[in-house]
């Protein structure tokens, strides 16, 4: 059974992974829109320099007055557990509210990361195209089907005894006509009766990309939280440099390499498109002379 889990809960994860996340509760008025008393801050973080590069996410609120999420950059931190951030929120926390802070990156870039993992992997998908008397060509409308390298496999599928006692068999040859960035099939050999016999192409299909912190994916945990958090190390090194972000996250980069592959390898569909070959007449030269026995 699929799992949903939300683009929220992936962000933190994979924030939380590199440890540059913590969540924090609201434990009194705020001294006003930009000042907050956190609950035990001083504990969770060295001195101020340590939050210089840190992010205050205010989660939204349904209301009434409904409030969509905000973060800020914190400004300073004080010894009686104060964060100050650098700007006014509209979306003013309340004593007891759960908010967090994301540190190098911004809770909009750690959702990016994830949104960039999303794209880059895939799921195997069956498309169906039904048979039609005397076709041969097929254009399916699925846009996310652009180029042959997606395809793994073939399958003529009969439901002509029922859709819980079918009959599946390998298309023996599919063309598939690749033109700007779309695809066509062409079928030789139609069977005899496509009555109730549809094409089925088994292909990678992309993951759906959410954007709404709400918004869920069925991607397994392991395997996305691994994509994620390679790419957020990229996004690191694009803002950190190459330089410094060796120095500071060179093995952990390592270990994150090795983690995504394995969970590539265990997750992700690894059959690959073979271009069909049909037989050829024979164009070498005709000796006429046909062997009597095989032996030497």
């Amino acid at each position: 059974m699929a799992i949903n889990v939300s683009l929220k809960a992936l962000a933190e994860g994979t924030a939380e992974a590199l440890k540059r996340f913590i969540p924090a509760t609201i434990t009194g008025v705020p001294g006003d829109a930009k000042t907050f008393p956190v609950a035990r801050i001083t504990d969770l973080v060295v001195d101020d320099e340590t939050l210089r590069d840190w992010f205050l996410y205010i989660a939204a609120k349904t209301g009434p007055p409904a409030k969509p999420a905000e973060w800020r950059r914190v400004d300073t931190i004080s010894g009686s557990n104060i964060v100050c951030v650098q700007n006014f929120v509209d979306n003013v926390p309340v004593s007891g509210d759960i908010i967090q802070l994301y540190s190098i990156l911004t809770p909009d870039e750690w959702r990016t990361a994830v949104k960039l993992a999303l794209g880059n992997l895939s799921y195997e998908y069956r498309l169906e195209i039904p048979l039609e008397t005397g076709k041969n060509l097929y254009t399916p409308t699925a846009t996310w089907l652009q180029s042959k390298g997606q395809i793994q496999r073939y399958i003529f599928r009969d439901v002509s005894s029922g859709a819980t006692n079918i009959y599946e068999e390998s298309a023996p040859v599919v063309r598939p006509i690749e033109n700007a960035n779309g695809l066509s099939f062409y079928i030789p050999a139609i069977p005899l009766s496509i009555t109730n016999v549809s094409l089925f192409i088994v292909a990678r299909r992309p993951y759906d990309i959410i954007t709404a912190d709400g918004d869920t994916t069925t991607c397994p945990l392991p395997l996305i939280r691994a994509q994620a958090k390679w790419e957020a190390l990229m996004l690191i090194r694009e803002y950190l440099g190459s330089a410094r972000a060796k120095q500071l996250y060179g093995m952990t980069m390592v270990v994150a390499e090795q983690e995504l592959a394995k969970a590539k390898a265990r997750w992700m569909p690894t059959v690959s498109f073979q271009e069909p070959r049909e037989e050829e007449a024979w164009e070498g030269v005709d000796t006429g002379w046909i062997p009597t026995e095989w032996s030497w």
